[in-house]
């Protein structure tokens, strides 16, 4: 934890090393977590560490900018990217897991006024690294 960064002022942030650690400093030394009890390595706390890759393109769209977003299956968003003015879009660098994807969670092609001829605008997905996916979509405009 660093110091001040959740608006708390403290003397010494945590971790310290182990050799601060005393009585007068803290209420159980033993308690403390020290700088020698970590591990560096690459990994980022919600960052895109993996190799999967999922894009696709959505048919139809009359330079329509949809939301595309990709979901744990627990509900938490990994992603949210827009399609392009013709449709296509792309998320990379995503871990291995099951996730939601949600072509066009933003319903910029409400039911009242587009046909799904292909694809499907939600569904589950099981990734591995290094996995390429496709999901198109195709929406045709219903006549007014």
């Amino acid at each position: 934890m660093q110091a001040n960064s959740i608006g708390l002022q403290v003397e010494k942030a945590l971790p310290c090393h182990c050799e601060d650690v005393n009585e007068d400093t803290f209420e159980n030394p033993q308690d403390v977590p020290c700088s020698d009890s970590f591990v560096l390595n690459n990994a980022q706390i919600n960052g895109a560490t993996g190799t999967a890759k999922v894009f696709g393109k959505i048919e139809g769209n009359n330079g329509i900018k949809a939301v595309i977003t990709l979901k744990t299956v627990e509900g938490l968003i990994q992603e949210i990217v827009l399609c392009d003015a013709d449709g296509n879009w792309e998320i990379t660098s995503i871990t291995a897991g099951n996730y939601e994807l949600l072509i066009d969670s933003s319903n910029k092609f409400p039911e009242s006024t587009y046909s799904i001829t292909d694809g499907v605008k939600q569904q589950l997905v099981e990734l591995e690294n290094g996995q390429i996916l496709e999901f198109n979509l195709t929406v045709t405009e219903l006549i007014k």
